[in-house]
Order: C-alpha cells, then sequence, then structure tokens
C-alpha cells in the first residue's frame, strides 16, 4: 500500500502464518512483478519486528520504520490512519465485509477489483472536476 492508500500487492494467508513470514512472501511477490519500483521506506506495526526488519533491509535496502505504540489509551499513531482507512474502503464492498472466503486467491482478486473500483470512481471525478473548471 503506498502513503495514499492505494494497494499495489495483497496476500491473504491462514492465521497461523506469522506476520513477518507473510510479509516477506508479499514483499517478494511485490518486487518479482515490478509493482514496487520506487518504494524506499517500510512503515510496520510491532509484529514485523525482527527477522522480518533485517530482511528488508538487507535483501531489499528499504528503509524500515516501526510504528509503535504509546501507551495503553487509544492515540493516532502516524501512518497507521492510512492502513486503517483503505480496511474502511475494502469494507464498502460486500464480499469483503465478510471473512466467508473458501478459496483464499479469490479474496485477494476481490480486493484488486474493489481497489480498480476505487481508483476508477476518482478517476471519474477527476475528470468532472477539470471539465467543470474549463
Amino acid at each position: 500500500m503506498d502513503s495514499a492508500g492505494l494497494i499495489h500487492a495483497a496476500a491473504v494467508r491462514a492465521a497461523d502464518v506469522p506476520e513477518g513470514e507473510g510479509g516477506q512472501e508479499l514483499l517478494r511477490q511485490a518486487v518479482e512483478s515490478g509493482r514496487v519500483q520506487r518504494v524506499a521506506r517500510v512503515w510496520v506495526d510491532g509484529g514485523y519486528v525482527g527477522g522480518f526488519e533485517a530482511w528488508v533491509r538487507e535483501s531489499l535496502g528499504w528503509q524500515v520504520e516501526v510504528v509503535r505504540r504509546r501507551g495503553r489509551a487509544f492515540a493516532v499513531l502516524p501512518w497507521r490512519w492510512v492502513v486503517e482507512r483503505t480496511f474502511a474502503w475494502l469494507g464498502w464492498y460486500r464480499r469483503l465485509s465478510k471473512d466467508d472466503e473458501f478459496v483464499l486467491e479469490s479474496r485477494v482478486s476481490w480486493i484488486y477489483l474493489a481497489m480498480v473500483h476505487i481508483v476508477v470512481r476518482r478517476l471519474d471525478k477527476l475528470s468532472v472536476e477539470t471539465s467543470v473548471q474549463s
């Protein structure tokens, strides 16, 4: 996901796969496909500290910034809101609002389809605003 909240690569895994292991697989796929050519920094939460963090630095040469919670009280964390907002966007789609997919690959396809719809709506809104100004 980029800083605008648009998903460039997605993977859905079983709950017993550790976050770092799933993250490595996702980034490997994204780099091999050429979808993340201009990445320089990655923000992660505390679940990715350790092996994943070191792997990203050594293998990909990207900076890794861990966004940590400050205490127990609710606080808006830097960049975390981008991820949460994107999850909310995906929740607008009935098929993605429930976890009832039997085939994980179909879940990923629905995520990509939702992102295409979001981007097309943004482009349509932008073209309407541009034509009104002209």
